[in-house]
């Protein structure tokens, strides 16, 4: 599971919706020499991918590539008491061995799964529903939501349009 280290400054984000890739968000300028991937699902009909940078952590852009189907109702994480930060999330990056080679760029942690909910006008990847998160750190229209041990729980796009919202739910298996 992804680590945050710390926050840094707020970037400009882009968010890409299209009928292959289900759901792209890209911060900054959405480059880096050579970026390090976290990537969770099952690696078969499920993928999602981080980009981070590889000297900070900070999160590059949010992929997923590939999902079975997308949930069609409104998802509310558990918050209870919440600190709210500004910024970008960044992430610890030591659990990456080698970084010398292309195939050691990235972290496969296929143990653990993700869900797509979306409503009115938001998506929300969710990896655990049952731990609660603590602390909400947001960048324009994307919130990082975190625990208590520092773990990334979910990422939510809010305020998508339309078109993109369309689209999104037609990667749902029932309709």
């Amino acid at each position: 599971m992804l680590k945050i280290n710390d926050i840094g400054e707020c970037e400009g984000n882009v968010v890409e919706v299209d009928e292959y890739v289900p759901l792209t968000v890209r911060f900054g300028s959405g480059r880096d020499a050579s970026p390090l991937y976290w990537r969770a699902g099952n690696g078969k009909d499920s993928l999602l991918e981080v980009g981070l940078s590889a000297s900070t952590g900070k999160i590059i852009s949010v992929t997923v590539v590939t999902i079975p189907s997308v949930a069609l109702r409104h998802y509310e994480c558990q918050v209870k008491s919440c600190a709210f930060d500004v910024g970008v999330p960044l992430f610890c990056v030591v659990g990456w061995a080698s970084r010398e080679s292309y195939s050691n760029r990235f972290l496969d942690d296929f143990s653990v799964g993700f869900d797509l909910f979306v409503d009115a006008d938001r998506a929300c990847i969710v990896f655990d529903v049952q731990q609660e998160i603590v602390q909400l750190v947001r960048n324009g229209s994307v919130s990082f939501g975190v625990s208590s041990r520092g773990e990334l729980l979910s990422i939510e796009v809010s305020c998508l349009d339309v078109d993109k919202m369309d689209l999104l739910k037609s990667f749902t298996s029932c309709g």
